[in-house]
Parts: C-alpha cells; structure tokens; sequence
C-alpha cells in the first residue's frame, strides 16, 4: 500500500511554515527598529537622513516620560521620538562657562505650549547646535564639525577637553 500526504496533513504543514516565516520576519524587523533608533550618538547623522528642505529640529518636552518631536522646515511631524532621554538633561552652552541653555516653549496646534529641555537644530549646511549635554549617565559635547559627539564621563572635565581643542588648533599651525 503506497503512503502520501492527505490534504489535511499538507495544510498543516503549510501553516506551521508560515508560523515560522512570520515569527522569524517580525524578529528581524524589531531587530532593524532597535538599529534605527535615534541617541544621542547618532543623532546627527539620523536627522541628516531625513528628508527636509532647510532645517531639522528635534524638541523633547519636559515632562515625566521625556518626549521628542521632530520639526521639518518647522513643521511637527507625526513620529514622535521615545527614550532619547529617561530624564530631561542639563544643556550648557558650548563652552568653558557652563552657561545653562533655556529652550523657547513650543506651541503646537491645539495652542496649548509645551516646556522644551532640549532643542537640537541641523541646517541643510549641515551646521548645527552646538551645546554640552549632561545626562545621567555621560556627558555628550555636540560642535558643527563632529558627526558624533565627543563623551565624557563627567561635567568637571570640560575644561580638559576645551584644553585639548586648544592645543589640537596650536599644533596644527
């Protein structure tokens, strides 16, 4: 007696497959979601990605779960930005000084204004903010040239890293 596969049996077959080409498709989509998450660190560069015509800006409002929207051409856009930051940081201007950063509120349609504790801007030229943000963890100090910005561990050792810009333009004369 020859032995096949009933209809059934292929069916089966057929949806545990398709389970398993969903499960690990999902995975890999989550997966490149976590890649394209903005940071700090790559802040720069994901805004430089975005389509704009002149400028982009991204403003987190201070409040309890830290959220950031994304301006083009000063329009806000719909995606909204989580965990950039668990809590609003400090900005200092960039320099020795330390001297803190106030935001402008941001009113949005419904005209009710929202309180801004970081405000990061990237103009076509590709210039933009230049500030020290100190956040629980690391401070990150962002300049026009760097596409990443330069850590360190703590706020007290901003005078080491103004020295070595110092001695980094002497030594290139």
């Amino acid at each position: 007696m020859k032995k096949s596969f009933t209809l059934f049996e292929l069916i089966i077959v057929i949806i545990l497959i398709s389970i398993v080409y969903y499960i690990s498709i999902s995975n890999f989509n989550i997966k490149q979601n976590n890649i394209n998450a903005i940071t700090l660190m790559n802040l720069k560069q994901t805004l430089k990605n975005m389509n704009f015509e002149n400028k982009i800006e991204i403003k987190c409002i201070d409040s309890k779960d830290v959220e950031c929207l994304i301006f083009k051409d000063d329009i806000p856009q719909e995606k909204k930005v989580y965990g950039l930051f668990q809590e609003c940081p400090t900005i200092y201007k960039y320099s020795r000084e330390l001297k803190v950063l106030e935001f402008e509120d941001v009113q949005l349609e419904e005209l009710e204004r929202y309180p801004i504790c970081f405000e990061f801007k990237l103009n076509k030229d590709e210039r933009s903010s230049q500030m020290i943000v100190d956040t629980q963890d690391n401070v990150y100090i962002f300049d026009n040239i760097s596409q990443v910005p330069k850590t360190i561990k703590f706020i007290n050792d901003i005078d080491i890293y103004f020295d070595e810009k110092v001695d980094e333009v002497k030594n290139a004369f």
